[in-house]
């Protein structure tokens, strides 16, 4: 009988029993937690997806009744001579870098944070994460379901947009949470001023090159990009709010920045 228990764990494959420890250390530190502040960072998640909810609604509103004052207009000639006038790379680079908004990229990042999270022994963290990802897009289809922007057709026909709702920017919304996310893990587990610029200034590029593909591939208008921006970022202040409740990037941080 021994044996038999023997010979069947050596038969379990490795990436199951790495999540089984990995479930089993995050549901321990979960429970850890006092229940006060597990209450706390509920509540405090909720308040920030009704405020992201909110400024999902007013900015979508907003972009809907400029449009009426001739915001398409401006969209229209400031795509145009982003596509004619100031490409920054190719139609074919603009696939590769619009890339990193993708859920391609985006959820082995988030698994991997959430990993390096739990045995960090962040459980918050990788709970925010999480969910702050997840809840990216109900916050997308809110816009989407407001206004159903047509998506623009003035690179090739189209031919890169999708038949989905233009405003706000899926990827947008997507990357400044994702990678936004990212940079203030970094810059809040470094003391260095100077690499705290560059997490800031990394972050910018990021969004840039996002930002800048979608609309060099003429998928979104530039306005598009903004609300997702907005929406994405209001979300991700939410969250950090969220986090700063009670969890710590490293065990033994006694402080709450």
């Amino acid at each position: 009988m021994k044996t038999s228990d023997t010979g069947s764990k050596e038969k379990k494959w490795l990436i199951a029993s790495s999540a089984g420890d990995l479930w089993r250390r995050f549901r321990t530190e979960r429970l850890s937690l006092p229940v006060a502040l597990r209450r706390r960072f509920w509540v405090r998640m909720f308040i920030g997806f009704v405020f992201a909810v909110a400024v999902c609604c007013g900015v979508t509103l907003l972009g809907k009744w400029l449009d009426s004052k001739g915001m398409t207009a401006w969209d229209r000639t400031s795509l145009r001579w982003i596509v004619e006038e100031m490409p920054l790379f190719s139609f074919y680079n603009a696939t590769i870098f619009e890339s990193f908004g993708n859920i391609a990229l985006t959820v082995p990042l988030l698994a991997l944070t959430m990993i390096i999270a739990i045995r960090r022994q962040a459980p918050l963290i990788a709970i925010g994460f999480f969910m702050g990802y997840v809840i990216l897009r109900p916050l997308i289809y809110t816009g989407w379901w407001i206004w159903d922007r047509a998506r623009p057709e003035l690179v090739a026909g189209g031919i890169a947009s999708p038949p989905f709702h233009s405003y706000p920017s899926g990827h947008a919304t997507i990357s400044i949470f994702v990678y936004g996310f990212m940079t203030w893990l970094w810059w809040r587990a470094t003391g260095s001023r100077l690499e705290k610029a560059l997490t800031v200034f990394i972050l910018g590029v990021l969004l840039l090159l996002v930002g800048w593909a979608r609309l060099r591939l003429g998928t979104h208008w530039p306005s598009d990009i903004v609300a997702g921006f907005l929406i994405g970022g209001t979300w991700l202040g939410g969250v950090i709010w969220a986090i700063k409740a009670g969890d710590y990037y490293s065990a033994g941080d006694s402080s709450d920045g």
